[in-house]
């Protein structure tokens, strides 16, 4: 098992560190200048680059929906022909990576 993989993310803003569990993780998204971590009570906002944590998620859990997006498959509430519904949110999802969540969701 990768040892980089955690159960909580620390997220600094401004002077202080917050601790977002994964597990509560709905989506990350990025435009490439920010990442966004959104949760249902949450949504932070950091200059990492979305990488920085792909490799510290649990990967049973996260898939990318498209480049600029990982989501948490328990999230979703929704998966259309061309986008995944997290909430209210609309997600473009990518035709390969659609099949590869539906797998997961051992719905193909």
């Amino acid at each position: 098992m990768n040892n980089s993989i955690r159960k909580y993310l620390l997220i600094k803003e401004k002077d202080q560190y917050i601790k977002i569990c994964t597990k509560k993780l709905k989506f990350i998204s990025s435009n490439g200048l920010k990442t966004n971590l959104v949760g249902d009570d949450f949504e932070y906002e950091t200059p990492f680059p979305i990488e920085a944590f792909y490799h510290k998620l649990p990967m049973s859990d996260f898939y990318w929906a498209n480049a600029n997006c990982l989501v948490n498959i328990s999230s979703i509430d929704q998966i259309g022909a061309f986008n995944i519904v997290i909430g209210e949110k609309q997600i473009p999802i990518l035709p390969q990576l659609k099949s590869l969540i539906l797998k997961r969701l051992s719905l193909s």
